[in-house]
């Protein structure tokens, strides 16, 4: 029987010796001589699948053929809006700026300057518009946030509003209010449940274990501050795991399992309460992902879906690195993240 190590190797060795051809899958030339990247071939340009790509090629130290660094990072430079420092969407950029700024999604302007970084490059502008939100105001806008009906778009926002903050501070020298943010959130967390937010009968923990990833991701783990209730959370967490209305094999998508790995390796961090659990519940992951990728092409959205995408491929093999790091085995992959997944502190 192969072991785990063996099987990790494979696998990461499988993807790098295709990835010319899963770059290729994903890009066609356009009128201009350039190069279009979509999520799906023959889907709309938009901005997230440069930033897949990126990451991807990151993992790996491989770009693609015939798309040179400068170039890809002249594209991407080239999304930023001058005057506010943020990132609108390709195709809808007047109404964008149109919404109230504590609405604003700011996760293009995220992802972008995170795959500049993993070309070794900077945004352009500081994010000017997220400092119309004062220091003193900033605790009445985490009030606001939906922590009772929508725990995980809470946690989005706080994740791309404290990552637009780290962007000013690293490449801009302007001050990231994340002490003022991580004060807050330790005062306005549940002690029992180790969450910010509350279960429900319909989607129990799923939106509260949601915004807990995107939450953390952006500012404990970034920020290198210590989780406040690190053991209630895996309670929490591995709660979550068991529930066979999200964790059967044929219902399982990327977005939840990260949003469950990411979290059992962070509280990880700091406790080994649990730890045989959390190991056996990586190990009983591998297989399944492995047998899931699609050769040249990656992995779908859904781990058992027919059409892999950009998505998909670059948040799978996020997750598999994050199984392999709880197991300490992380190494034996051969690729590590390095943009809006990476394992290691920001700053």
């Amino acid at each position: 029987m192969e072991s785990v190590e063996a099987a990790l190797v494979k696998f990461g060795q499988r993807v790098k010796s295709q990835l010319t051809e899963l770059f290729r899958y994903y890009t066609t030339e356009n009128s201009e001589g350039g190069f279009k990247v979509s999520n799906l071939p023959g889907e709309a340009e938009s901005i997230r699948p440069w930033c897949d790509l990126v990451e991807i090629a990151s993992m790996f130290d491989t770009f693609p053929e015939g798309l040179e660094l400068e170039q890809i990072a002249t594209k991407l430079s080239a999304f930023q809006d001058r005057v506010s420092g943020l990132t609108p969407p390709l195709h809808d950029r007047d109404s964008y700026f149109k919404q109230d700024i504590r609405k604003l999604c700011r996760y293009d302007t995220m992802i972008t300057s995170y795959s500049l970084e993993c070309l070794g490059k900077s945004p352009r502008y500081p994010i000017t518009q997220d400092y119309m939100i004062t220091s003193d105001e900033l605790p009445g806008v985490l009030e606001s946030l939906p922590w009772n009906t929508n725990a995980w778009g809470a946690g989005h926002w706080i994740d791309c509003y404290v990552s637009c903050l780290y962007i000013n501070q690293r490449h801009f020298g302007l001050d990231s209010k994340i002490d003022k943010i991580i004060r807050w959130l330790d005062n306005n967390i549940c002690q029992t449940s180790g969450m910010w937010g509350k279960s429900n009968n319909e989607s129990r923990w799923l939106l509260p274990v949601n915004g807990f990833y995107r939450l953390t991701r952006g500012t404990y783990a970034q920020f290198d501050y210590p989780l406040p209730y690190p053991e209630e959370a895996l309670d929490t967490v591995l709660e979550h795991s068991n529930d066979p209305e999200f964790f059967k094999l044929e219902k399982l998508n990327a977005c939840n399992l990260l949003d469950v790995i990411h979290p059992l390796w962070l509280c990880g961090k700091q406790t080994d309460h649990r730890l045989e659990e959390r190991k056996e519940l990586s190990h009983s992951l591998i297989v399944p992902i492995i047998s899931n990728w699609k050769n040249e092409k990656g992995f779908d959205f859904d781990l058992s879906g027919p059409q892999a995408s950009l998505m998909g491929t670059e948040m799978w093999l996020s997750i598999m690195f994050l199984i392999a790091e709880t197991l300490g085995l992380s190494e034996c992959l051969g690729y590590r993240p390095k943009g809006v997944h990476r394992t290691e502190v920001a700053i």
